[in-house]
């Protein structure tokens, strides 16, 4: 099997109204494993501290030799455009141990957050009960080993097990943060209305508000206690109403979903997106065609058991990373409408002249990188991991931008990113095979400019 690419880019500014340069594109093309990659030197440093802290009984500061001597988990993930096997201690037994202070309730796991820091501060956070094996079933590590081998780096990696893409993958941890998340309903809300807060800011969306929203309908699953439940859901998406009250979903960290009646509380965080769960803010329900009285309903489908789908919601209190401004960009004024020119007379068409000759093609922009990978599949029976198209853009040179990127098929969406990156960050795409021909369609914006750029893929 071979991967065939051709690619166009050009870029429009608003601001300036001309041409720039476009996007370069680096088009590597591979199937299975590629090729062999001498392992690093091991470079684990096993007196290097991890510092496992914040609302917990049991502080403690791990030597990665303490790590190492810990029980030990596996799991599977991309990294470098590959699927490989990381291994080390679980990040759910390493908070378990540590033993988080939570109220007294019903599933108090379930609010709480761990924060995991790594190198130049960045941060990742997700809810411990995505996590938990009875709800999310969704494991992370902090990696000591890729392959067997010891990973090149003086401090473990947190890895979260077959994500979509490498949106979670934080090298050189050398902090974990547990909080947890107590949140009370806002009194007297109107029926049907959910209140978002978070940075000093309150957005209540009214029922009518919230089914202007466009809105999807999906059947999900779950299990409620041991009973098999399943039913329709339709409602707008989490990050729908997350933007509508002037939130980016890419830089909140976390979002506790809080009931009207009983103040029950479940921590979900956007980047589950990774991990195929689909959120959802839930407008109307049915169970086996009998519509029910339980939304707005937070709707967490992909979990085991139903105990992050939070009925009667009321409120989504929105918590960010310690180095952003959760994203908020509030809505300014509008301002009036100027006044409407005349239209002048339309003049008469000039001559058609004639077409000139065709000017040599211009020189390949250097903004940003794609390269795009086809792996086999793996394994066999149940065990057996589909074949995948994996696209990565990569930016190489200035100032920190907007890189958005979709792959499709034949028009429909097989998966798309849209993040804010440096240089040397990537946005990945990753599908499974289902055809031999595909379309990468993107953006890179900075500073008002937009370089607009499409590669086309072919197998055979």
């Amino acid at each position: 099997m071979t991967l065939t690419l051709t690619a166009r880019t050009r870029t429009r500014t608003r601001t300036a109204g001309r041409w720039l340069a476009g996007v370069g594109l680096t088009l590597s093309v591979g199937v299975g494993a590629g090729a062999a990659v001498p392992a690093p030197a091991s470079a684990l440093d096993d007196q290097a501290t991890v510092t496992l802290g914040g609302e917990v009984s049991t502080p403690r500061t791990y030597q990665v030799a303490d790590l190492r001597a810990l029980p030990q988990a596996s799991v599977t993930a991309l990294a470098g455009g590959d699927v490989h096997t990381f291994t080390g201690p679980s990040l759910e037994a390493l908070v378990g141990a540590a033993a988080p202070v939570v109220p007294a309730g019903h599933n108090p796991n379930l609010q709480v957050s761990v924060t995991v820091t790594g190198a130049a501060g960045r941060t990742v956070t997700v809810a411990l009960g995505e996590l938990t094996a009875t709800f999310g079933n969704h494991p992370a590590v902090l990696a000591l080993t890729k392959d067997g081998a010891d990973l090149a780096s003086p401090l473990p990696t947190l890895v979260v097990g077959d994500d979509a893409d490498e949106s979670r993958v934080l090298g050189k941890v050398s902090g974990v943060s547990v909080a947890v998340h107590t949140p009370a309903p806002t009194a007297g809300q109107p029926a049907g209305s959910v209140t978002v807060s978070g940075a000093g800011t309150t957005t209540t969306l009214s029922g009518a508000e919230l089914a202007a929203l466009p809105s999807r309908t999906r059947t999900v699953t779950y299990n409620q206690g041991s009973t098999p439940q399943t039913r329709v859901e339709t409602g707008p998406l989490l990050d729908t109403v997350l933007r509508r009250a002037g939130y980016v979903p890419d830089q909140v960290a976390w979002v506790a979903g809080v009931a009207a009646g009983d103040g029950y509380v479940a921590v979900v965080t956007p980047g589950e997106r990774a991990a195929g769960k689909f959120l959802q803010v839930a407008l109307s329900e049915t169970n086996a065609g009998q519509p029910t009285t339980s939304t707005p309903r937070l709707v967490v489908a992909g979990d085991v058991r139903g105990g992050r789908y939070v009925s009667g919601l009321s409120d989504l209190v929105v918590g960010c990373k310690p180095d952003t401004d959760c994203g908020y960009t509030p809505a300014g004024p509008q301002g009036p409408a100027g006044p409407t020119g005349p239209t002048g007379p339309q003049g008469p068409a000039g001559p058609q002249g004639a077409a000139g000759p065709r000017g040599a093609a211009g020189p390949a922009g250097k903004d940003a990188k794609v390269t795009c990978t086809v792996t086999k599949s793996k394994g066999k029976g149940k065990a057996k991991r589909p074949a995948k198209v994996k696209c990565t853009v990569t930016l190489v040179k200035g100032k920190p931008a907007r890189v958005a990127a979709t792959l499709r098929h034949d028009g429909r969406v097989l998966a798309s990113s849209a993040r804010t990156v440096r240089r040397g960050r990537t946005v990945v795409l990753s599908s499974r095979v289902v055809a031999d021909r595909y379309r990468l369609t993107g953006t890179t914006t900075r500073a008002g400019r937009t370089t607009r750029w499409s590669v086309s893929l072919r197998l055979r």
